[in-house]
């Protein structure tokens, strides 16, 4: 026995045969559309007028969104090997200028306190990583009625 199965696409707008399918991302949220040539190239037009205003964002989240001509590239590029000291003495420059600083949260008491209030009420709790918000509360409600009891 064979099984054939046959998929067709229809266009999402009209619901007849689509031709292209389209993945766009808006708002947070991807999407995919399935269109005819018709539909797909009202789609293109309508993405191509926003798309000439709209910065670029490179892929992988690390490189600087760019505007879209910026991104296009020039007629006639410098030479690679005259570019390139001067791009890495750029990146040492900038690196240099901005250290890297650890995130730090700057309300509520500090770990180090109530991991040694914890040893002392004989909770149990892990020298490093996060601390329960529970117990955070539990340490922040016995601070507040010692203070209450002063």
């Amino acid at each position: 026995m064979a099984i054939k199965t046959v998929v067709h696409k229809v266009d999402d707008i009209d619901g007849s045969p689509a031709t292209k399918t389209f993945t766009f991302s808006w708002a947070g949220y991807k999407y995919h559309i399935d269109l005819n040539d018709a539909h797909a190239a009202s789609m293109k037009a309508d993405f191509d007028r926003w798309a000439k205003l709209a910065r670029r964002e490179r892929y992988g989240g690390r490189q600087k969104a760019v505007p879209a001509a910026a991104a296009a590239p020039a007629a006639k590029a410098a030479p690679k090997a005259a570019a390139k000291p001067a791009a890495k003495a750029a990146a040492k420059t900038k690196a240099a200028a901005k250290p890297h600083r650890r995130v730090t949260k700057k309300n509520g008491p500090s770990p180090s306190e109530v991991r040694a209030w914890a040893t002392e009420q004989g909770i149990k709790v892990a020298d490093r990583g996060r601390i329960a918000p529970a117990l955070v509360e539990q340490f922040l409600a016995a601070k507040a009625a010692i203070k209450a009891a002063i």
